[in-house]
């Protein structure tokens, strides 16, 4: 029950989240902001990456125990990613990973499941993870795996980042094909939106629901040459998927 009630407050923060926007990017037909969101929720995770750095020492612990290391400092960072198969596969941003020893994906609901990367791309950053989830299945978003996003389509960016609520903007397509100068990936979508875009990792999804790019974090892809909110459209990683269950826009779940 209690997991019940945490669900419907992140919800109900996820729906105070979306702001305001323009009637003229919003297309006569789509999801609602507050629908788009419910049904986004479930594929987006928090990627918590941790190291411990020890060193050997001749201390004697109350009990006198002698322990032949002792902790110097722990590390941990927290990202955001997507969940693109219900076989346990999720993207994110390899530079999050460097370093790191241990790697969990946290759920909406709060499960915690261990992962490895398993595929990566050098060109855009991206990793692809596989969760060992022990048999519970996830729920993949559908991806737009035939689509190009086209100028002025309405967008949602979704992240998840610190385990509680998922940070939410709602925008249009400003530039489908824009053409950076430095960083990572050819090809970058730039992103008009009212509020600030959510952290790296996360998910540009369509009015319908499904996966149109990973947002990029601030001049992640871009270096300074650019201003603005931006993500990697599905055509950059493409191939990273090739092979996986990928699920597909008729997979959407119906939104209640």
């Amino acid at each position: 029950m209690f997991k019940r009630i945490g669900m419907l407050m992140m919800l109900g923060l996820a729906a105070c989240a979306v702001p305001d926007t323009d009637p003229s990017v919003r297309p006569s037909r789509g999801l609602t902001d507050v629908a788009l969101i419910r049904q986004t929720i479930p594929s987006i995770v928090t990627i918590k990456a941790e190291t411990t750095v020890w060193a050997p020492t001749a201390e004697t612990l109350p009990s006198g125990d002698k322990p032949a290391r002792r902790m110097v400092s722990h590390h941990l960072r927290l990202s955001s990613g997507v969940i693109v198969s219900s076989a346990g596969h999720v993207l994110t941003f390899r530079r999050s990973l460097e370093g790191m020893e241990a790697i969990r994906v946290v759920t909406h609901e709060g499960f915690g499941f261990p992962a490895r990367a398993i595929r990566a791309d050098p060109i855009t950053d991206l990793v692809l993870l596989q969760v060992e989830t022990g048999g519970q299945i996830l729920t993949p978003i559908p991806l737009a795996l035939h689509r190009q996003p086209k100028n002025g389509d309405r967008v949602l960016s979704v992240s998840m980042l610190d385990f509680i609520a998922p940070k939410t903007a709602v925008g249009a397509i400003e530039n489908a094909n824009l053409h950076p100068a430095t960083g990572p990936g050819r090809i970058v979508t730039k992103i008009d939106t009212t509020t600030e875009v959510p952290g790296s990792g996360g998910a540009l999804v369509g009015a319908d629901g499904v996966l149109l790019g990973i947002i990029l974090g601030p001049r992640q892809a871009i270096g300074q040459t650019w201003d603005g909110t931006f993500a990697l459209p599905l055509s950059a990683f493409r191939s990273l998927l090739d092979g996986l269950p990928l699920a597909q826009p008729s997979e959407a779940r119906p939104t209640q």
